[in-house]
């Protein structure tokens, strides 16, 4: 799959999360996404046997609204349109690149939630390489500054997760509210982290601002200069 910004080709290719209403700013608007369609009979049947070849549809998918992380197993990440729900399957060669930071995010979600489903009340320095070393070759390694980095967005998820499983009327699980209500735990760690982020980002936002008026106001003042300088200079015939 590939998603795109627009309904051309030629359009620049846009992460998921562009969809995201983030810092304040206008998310961007419906995506489109492009690829094959898989029947879902035929993917347990090509799991079962290689020999079966699933069935494929190229379509081309407009008006994408929204996209969710889905935590059953296996993990999955699900598009949103006008007409239906849609799970993603592997991302095109050319759409690897920009698909990296959903993946990303994807990646420290599952694996968060998965080690405080386990054990809500397991601190950072305890649990933090069960998140970002890959359990096996086909995941991918992250670091520190990259769990740090989604700290935010990894937190917003765990919040929506504890409150679906907890609103399961037949299979509620508890962990995840639990978590999220242990002192000094994993949780607090990461909502220390996307303090100091949120920190930051106005820090730089204010520095930027100034910079600006700085910039304005020196363009107000050059023509003033100018003249001064014309004066100071001119002698009397």
């Amino acid at each position: 799959f590939v998603v795109y910004g627009s309904t051309s080709k030629s359009s620049q290719m846009q992460p998921l999360e562009s969809l995201d209403l983030q810092g304040g700013h206008t998310p961007s608007p419906r995506l489109v996404a492009e690829g094959r369609v898989v029947c879902p009979s035929r993917i347990g049947a090509h799991a079962r046997n290689k020999k079966v070849k699933a069935k494929t549809m190229r379509v081309s998918l407009t008006g994408v609204t929204e996209w969710c992380i889905d935590y059953s197993q296996p993990p999955s990440i699900w598009l949103l349109t006008d007409k239906a729900w849609y799970k993603l399957l592997s991302p095109a060669p050319e759409y690897a690149d920009v698909f990296s930071t959903t993946r990303r995010k994807f990646d420290l979600c599952v694996r968060t939630a998965a080690l405080l489903r386990s054990n809500p009340t397991v601190t950072y320095a305890k649990g933090f390489q069960s998140i970002i070393v890959a359990g096996s070759t086909n995941e991918v390694r992250y670091t520190e500054e990259d769990l740090g980095l989604e700290a935010g967005f990894v937190l917003a998820q765990l919040e929506a997760a504890a409150e679906a499983d907890a609103a399961d009327e037949d299979f509620g699980d508890f962990m995840l509210h639990k978590a999220l209500g242990v002192k000094n735990g994993l949780v607090d760690y990461l909502r220390r982290k996307q303090a100091a982020a949120e920190l930051t980002s106005k820090k730089k936002v204010a520095v930027e601002e100034a910079s600006r008026r700085a910039k304005t106001e020196g363009r107000h003042r050059m023509p003033t200069q100018r003249y001064r300088d014309v004066a100071e200079n001119s002698t009397e015939p």
